[in-house]
């Protein structure tokens, strides 16, 4: 349902900062309007089976690693084409944006704010430069 929400339809804007912003977008998007009524259930089943052994485990971790690497994809070709500041590290993009994605769920689900796909979205494109 991620993939079909977030990720499929950023994939017609063109490569580079263009498609790093659809993909900000549509995620905060689906933050703001998870199909789940505990939001994100990504966000959710980390929480619960981080630190558990287990096939479950196993799914997630492949799950989240390939997230991750679509992020950083995405991020080093807007690098490359000049789109984004090279000195900013791609992993600390990654982890930053994700963890902005992780506070706002929160704020979403737990603290009923409405402001803070919002938020989330001004965040995300403040680490990427503006």
């Amino acid at each position: 349902m991620f993939t079909e929400a977030v990720v499929t339809p950023c994939l017609a804007a063109a490569p580079g900062r263009d498609r790093l912003r659809a993909v900000i977008d549509a995620w905060c998007a689906y933050l703001a309007h998870s199909p789940f009524p505990n939001g994100c259930f990504v966000a959710a089943a980390s929480c619960e089976l981080d630190g558990q052994p287990g096939e479950l485990r196993a799914h997630l971790l492949r799950t989240v690693t390939r997230w991750r690497n679509f992020l950083r994809e995405q991020i080093v070709t807007a690098q490359a084409a000049g789109q984004l500041a090279p000195d900013h590290d791609a992993d600390d993009l990654v982890s930053t944006l994700n963890g902005i994605a992780m506070a706002a769920d929160q704020e979403i689900r737990l603290l009923g704010d409405d402001s803070a796909s919002a938020r989330a979205r001004r965040l995300m494109y403040a680490a990427l430069g503006g």
